[in-house]
């Protein structure tokens, strides 16, 4: 029987979890012609351990499957993460597939005793913050 390990790499010098910060690292995604969705694992200093992107859709949504997205925090030894995605119609609102998925990390997150800081989107030059809209309490 062949072993596998997983071997993460030291954390980052870099923290995210202003959703300024977290925009001006992803500010390639305004241009982007489709949605995707990425998951930022975070360490407790809120140091990045990995960056991920799970999922790449077509113009107007993508698709999340929670296990991967949820493997793979646990993968990076996360303590904390972040979600985003694009809307490249510029969108700047939260559409109710958003907010409905979003829930659902949350939901499970708070099972599995992680923090799930925001999710963000980046719509354009904006970007828009679950939590300061009131969607993630």
């Amino acid at each position: 029987m062949q072993r596998q390990f997983y071997i993460k790499e030291p954390a980052k010098k870099v923290k995210l979890c202003d959703p300024k910060a977290v925009g001006e690292h992803f500010k390639s995604l305004k241009n982007a012609d489709q949605e995707s969705f990425w998951i930022i694992s975070l360490n407790s200093k809120n140091a990045v351990l990995a960056t991920d992107m799970i999922s790449l859709g077509g113009v107007n949504h993508s698709v999340v499957d929670m296990k991967i997205l949820f493997r793979r925090v646990l993968q990076a030894g996360a303590t904390a993460f972040l979600t985003l995605h694009n809307h490249p119609s510029e969108s700047t609102s939260f559409s109710s597939a958003d907010i409905q998925v979003t829930g659902k990390i949350a939901q499970f997150a708070q099972m599995i005793d992680l923090c799930f800081h925001d999710h963000l989107l980046v719509a354009g030059n904006d970007i828009i913050s679950a939590k300061e809209q009131g969607i993630l309490k």
